[in-house]
């Protein structure tokens, strides 16, 4: 199994849907500063750093102890949460209806790995479920995901290299609220004008998805030299100030960034909106992938809940 053909649009079209990218994502990055300074600091509230490292008043010295009440309070949730969740011996439970009901067994046991090992769902739900407790809502991206590597063998004296997939098949992950866009108008992801997320991912991991299929081939050599170590506005000025505060900001960050759209556009100028999914890179104005929505009923793979 591949990765969905590419999409060759016109450079009249394409420039049109650069047009149209580069208006909402703008606007959006405008509107969602608030939230991202909100996120922020509800992150410092939950590590409760002092502010400084020695205080003067009353007295040099003097005790500089914070307690984590936050953090006490949302750990001990989460942890009761996820043994909810994780805690039984059977992860998934099947009841089926005669005369399929022999079958119960042996279907959960198949789905119990493919959801436990295949798709370590238990990352992706610790995760979700976190920013659920910390921030109210939470955001979890289902999809398929196909890995290749490169392996070299000595046969005789001559090496010989040859592609092996270790990865092929359903994916879950867990979204941040600071990556996730959807335009402040709109409350469905199914049902907005667009839905997506901000990527930052290191220059080798995006060869490294070109490889794989996501990207169109000369992708990374077009967008390489565009790297940079953050972007100073949205998921990338929480991320640093997560990375400050857990003390673990990368000496040398080089990093690309663009963002993931699930949206409708009119790709052959019919007059009809089609669902696509566009990987868009900003700053060289480059498409990195351009598809049509390739699930049956169009539907788009974000879900979001909301704390209770």
């Amino acid at each position: 199994m591949e990765y969905p053909r590419e999409l060759n649009l016109d450079a009249e079209t394409e420039a049109a849907l650069i047009a149209y990218l580069e208006y909402e994502i703008l606007n959006h990055e405008a509107e969602r500063t608030t939230v991202i300074e909100d996120l922020k600091r509800w992150q410092r509230d939950y590590w409760a750093k002092p502010s400084t490292e020695q205080r003067k008043f009353p007295f040099l010295g003097a005790a500089n102890i914070i307690i984590p009440l936050t953090a006490i309070t949302l750990e001990a949730v989460h942890a009761r949460t996820m043994m909810t969740l994780f805690g039984l011996p059977q992860f998934v439970t099947c009841k089926m209806a005669p005369p399929l009901d022999d079958l119960s067994n042996p279907l959960e046991n198949y789905l119990d790995y493919e959801c436990l090992k295949q798709v370590d769902i238990y990352k992706a739900m610790d995760n979700f479920v976190l920013e659920t407790e910390k921030f109210g809502t939470g955001i979890i991206k289902t999809g398929w995901d196909k890995r290749v590597r490169t392996a070299v063998r000595t046969v005789g004296e001559q090496d010989e290299e040859f592609e092996v997939t270790v990865k092929q098949g359903p994916s879950v992950d867990a979204v941040t609220n600071a990556n996730f866009v959807m335009p402040f108008t709109n409350q469905d992801p199914q049902n907005s004008r667009w839905v997506g997320e901000y990527h930052n991912r290191t220059l080798e991991e995006v060869n490294r998805y070109e490889q794989d299929g996501l990207f169109k081939e000369g992708t990374y050599e077009k967008i390489k030299n565009y790297y940079t170590q953050y972007n100073q506005a949205g998921g990338d000025s929480y991320r640093q100030e997560v990375e400050k505060l857990q003390g673990e900001s990368p000496s040398y960050p080089k990093f690309i960034q663009w963002y993931e759209m699930w949206m409708s556009f009119d790709t052959d100028k019919s007059k009809k909106l089609k669902e696509i999914v566009v990987h868009y890179h900003r700053p060289s104005r480059t498409f990195m992938s351009i598809r049509y929505n390739w699930y049956e009923d169009l539907h788009r793979p974000y879900r979001h809940a909301n704390y209770f």
